[in-house]
């Protein structure tokens, strides 16, 4: 910002210093950390029309980062279901176990309420309504989607859950991500309580 107006500019690419970033979470998506030391900014817009873009970007991170949650709780999900049914217990299929079939439709059950609401969240933006708690509330419910459904595959892969090879301690990894990317997830609820 420039005192007290916030200022939104951009940065020729080529003056811009990119490094990838390492990650345990979020390797999916090729995180990297951006240095802007010593470049100039070409000044796109202040004031309100810049508050007014980092609104609307913000609104499409929280959309965005909601189906982000979505597809690593549904890719969870269908992990732990594929082993589920694979693996033996007692002489029948792990789905077959009462325990392990709610674990599923729990899981199932969120993932889908976060998907819809996601979605409802999206078209309210595109058909131009204000869509800011919606996407922050379909943020919130979409990473506890993916949180619970991670955090139930491990469960039911039993000891092999946390190994590489099965790839849900991957969906937990990322799903633990999105709890603090982009303010965090108690950002997101401290800015809707007042209007709980």
């Amino acid at each position: 910002s420039c005192g007290d107006e916030p200022v939104l500019g951009v940065v020729d690419p080529s003056d811009a210093t990119i490094t990838a970033v390492p990650a345990l979470g979020f390797r999916a998506t090729a995180p990297a950390s951006i240095g802007l030391n010593g470049v100039s900014a070409r000044v796109v817009a202040r004031g309100d029309a810049a508050r007014d873009a980092i609104g609307r970007a913000r609104l499409a991170a929280w959309i965005g980062g909601a189906a982000l949650a979505v597809g690593s709780a549904n890719g969870a999900i269908e992990h732990a279901r594929r082993h589920a049914a694979e693996r033996y217990a007692f002489g029948k299929p792990l789905l077959g176990q009462q325990a392990v079939a709610r674990k599923l439709v729990e899981s199932r059950r969120r993932a889908e309420a976060a998907r819809h609401l996601a979605f409802h969240a999206a078209r309210l933006a595109d058909s131009g309504h204000d869509a800011r708690e919606t996407a922050m509330l379909a943020k919130i419910t979409a990473v506890d989607a993916a949180v619970h459904a991670a955090d139930e595959a491990i469960q039911i892969h039993g000891g092999y859950g946390y190994t590489v090879e099965y790839h849900v301690e991957r969906h937990y990894r990322d799903a633990k991500t999105l709890e603090v990317i982009d303010g965090g997830i108690e950002s997101l609820c401290d800015a809707l309580g007042p209007t709980a």
